[in-house]
């Protein structure tokens, strides 16, 4: 047996190894570090993009059910009692006497003149008041509308499908830290309807940290590819949205998210068109229509036929 083998490494041999792998392991860690980093601000983005994404999908659904309700009842009820009234009066001319007085009556009452039996029927008449009991109350920022998209949270409760939702901009604490308060956006809903549709209900934040919520409006009345910055369905609304829902809402929401805590950070927004389903604008297009009308009436007038018996008028030039 050699007791003195000279195989194996050497000192320098040593330290020239651990140099390599002390290079390679820090390389590895950087490159791991980074792909973290990567990492994290795609995972940020993806999820800033689902919040977005998914609020808009709320939002969207609860405009799309917009509930617009036209009393057609009253409205049916008014219209036939007017038209029997008018068919009485037609029917029911006053007669004028046949032998004036000192004429030589012969003892008949053919020449009184009979009463008017549509007079009772005009008195008895109260026409219904069309009540709108629905609203569509938007603003830039904010809007409060009447639904049909309500949804039971439990079994056999005394609720049904009509409710009045709203959305609009207020600050809050983050729901995290609860140190930290940011500009966001609230849904509010309560499942009934009433007179303001934009009081009572429970609210709930549906994205933190908004940075840019902004809504336009289209609807009959307006220039092809006109937006209106508001639409207001009570008296303080203008002569295209007074009584009348719109047909579409765009939908504009974006989010600031900070990725290290010394940059600005940026903005993601998105944009989105909801169209309503049903806006049922009948009071509105009934009003077009005989609006139409009128209008074709006096372009162009109808001449009634001569009574039976009578001379033609000459022609023109004649």
């Amino acid at each position: 047996m050699k007791l003195n083998n000279t195989e194996g490494f050497t000192l320098l041999e040593v330290i020239i190894a651990l140099s390599l792998l002390s290079i390679l392991a820090l390389a590895s860690s950087k490159s791991i570090q980074s792909s973290m980093r990567s990492k994290k601000q795609i995972q940020l983005k993806i999820d800033r993009q689902s919040l977005v994404r998914d609020a808009l999908v709320v939002m969207k659904r609860d405009i799309s059910k917009a509930f617009n309700y036209y009393d057609f009842h009253a409205e049916l009820y008014n219209e036939t009692q007017k038209e029997r009234i008018a068919r009485c009066e037609k029917n029911n001319k006053p007669t004028t006497p046949t032998n004036p007085p000192g004429a030589g009556s012969t003892g008949s009452n053919t020449g009184v003149a009979k009463a008017n039996p549509c007079t009772e029927m005009k008195e008895k008449f109260k026409e219904k008041k069309l009540v709108s009991l629905t609203q569509f109350l938007g603003e830039s920022d904010s809007v409060h509308f009447s639904s049909s998209g309500h949804i039971r949270s439990q079994v056999d409760i005394a609720e049904g499908n009509l409710a009045e939702v709203g959305y609009y901009l207020d600050s809050c604490k983050s729901r995290l830290t609860r140190k930290s308060v940011s500009s966001c956006l609230w849904r509010r809903s309560i499942a009934y309807i009433d007179d303001d549709v934009k009081k009572d209900g429970s609210k709930t934040v549906l994205v933190e940290g908004v940075d840019k919520f902004e809504l336009r409006y289209i609807g009959e009345g307006l220039k092809e590819g006109e937006w209106k910055k508001t639409w207001k369905t009570d008296e303080s609304g203008d002569q295209i949205t007074k009584d009348t829902f719109p047909l579409a809402v765009e939908i504009t929401l974006g989010i600031k998210q900070k990725i290290k805590k010394s940059s600005k950070g940026k903005t993601f927004a998105m944009t989105i068109v909801a169209p309503i389903r049903f806006p049922n604008n009948i009071k509105k297009k009934r009003q077009a229509e005989a609006a139409k009308e009128k209008e074709e009436e006096a372009n162009n007038p109808s001449v009634p036929p001569p009574p039976p018996g009578s001379t033609p008028p000459p022609p023109p030039g004649s």
